[in-house]
């Protein structure tokens, strides 16, 4: 009996515009429920520190525009990765 595959879903990166599979079967990205973001897992996994500033531009203007408060700055003076 054949199986019916589900086709990828592809999304695209808010940090860097790449596009990554976010199922079925593999996931290499990461939903960050505090920033309402959708990440790739390269950019997640680089930015475990706090995001970089050449992102914070577009974090803020993300967060303004969807009403998000922003975070405290963490010890690096970065937004953190994921908000506390």
């Amino acid at each position: 009996m054949k199986r019916n595959r589900m086709s990828p879903v592809m999304v695209q990166c808010q940090i860097c515009d790449k596009t990554h599979q976010m199922g079925p079967d593999i996931y290499s990205g990461k939903w960050i429920k505090e920033y309402q973001l959708q990440v790739c897992k390269v950019c997640f996994d680089s930015n475990w520190d706090g995001w970089s500033p050449r992102y914070e531009d577009s974090i803020l203007t993300h967060l303004q525009k969807n009403g998000i408060r922003e975070p405290s700055r963490n010890s690096n003076g970065l937004l953190p990765q994921v908000p506390n």
